[in-house]
């Protein structure tokens, strides 16, 4: 991709955070949500709850955030480097301050479908709102920071670099959802916001991919 490409997809992916964040503001898709979760969990076999589970908690942020540094600091661009990094912590920060500041509570107890329970430090802190997920920011942003370093230090298996981070990523916002964790509207907010802010800093500092 080139540095007009990643420009164009990150001036999208801001909009639709934005637009997506001011309806759920001004209106909540609280009949789309249930909508959305109960074909979601509906599809997603029971049996599958405990591996999306453990997948999912690799997106928590006492486990996630060291391979994002790593590969961050994999990378040979500085001004990359830098730039990674304050918009992972920028991220971070407009996840929090949108549970804050938002009323927009997580599913209810009769969706909730994940059995395994571990204790994490994040994971004690409630600010009474699940939008966006985060979750599903951090693994939208690992997932495009291994792609890209993957461009550069595996062209020969590209694609199935490609494929494998594909359906990882796709895995674990699915289960978000199907285990009742985030409405859809929660996963969606925090993969845009991911996508966003990775793919203004690759528009304006990354070297082009061949």
């Amino acid at each position: 991709m080139t540095s007009q490409h990643y420009r164009l997809l990150a001036l999208t992916s801001t909009f639709l955070f934005c637009l997506g964040t001011l309806l759920l503001f001004l209106h909540p898709f609280q009949q789309f949500d249930v909508v959305i979760l109960k074909l979601i969990q509906r599809k997603t076999p029971i049996i599958l709850d405990n591996p999306l589970a453990v997948l999912s908690v690799l997106g928590n942020f006492e486990i996630i955030t060291l391979p994002i540094a790593f590969f961050i600091w994999s990378t040979k661009n500085n001004k990359l480097r830098l730039f990674l990094t304050f918009a992972y912590i920028i991220g971070s920060s407009i996840e929090l301050l949108s549970k804050y500041s938002f009323n927009h509570p997580g599913p209810p107890l009769q969706f909730y479908r994940n059995d395994l329970h571990v204790t994490l430090p994040t994971s004690q802190i409630s600010l009474g709102s699940s939008y966006p997920s985060g979750h599903s920011f951090r693994s939208t942003f690992f997932a495009l920071i291994v792609n890209y370093t993957g461009v550069h230090f595996h062209k020969k298996s590209i694609r199935a670099i490609n494929l494998t981070i594909g359906v990882l990523l796709l895995a674990v916002l699915v289960s978000r959802v199907s285990l009742g964790e985030h409405w859809p509207s929660d996963v969606v907010g925090g993969f845009l916001l991911a996508t966003a802010l990775v793919c203004a800093v690759f528009g304006f500092t990354a070297q082009k991919q061949k």
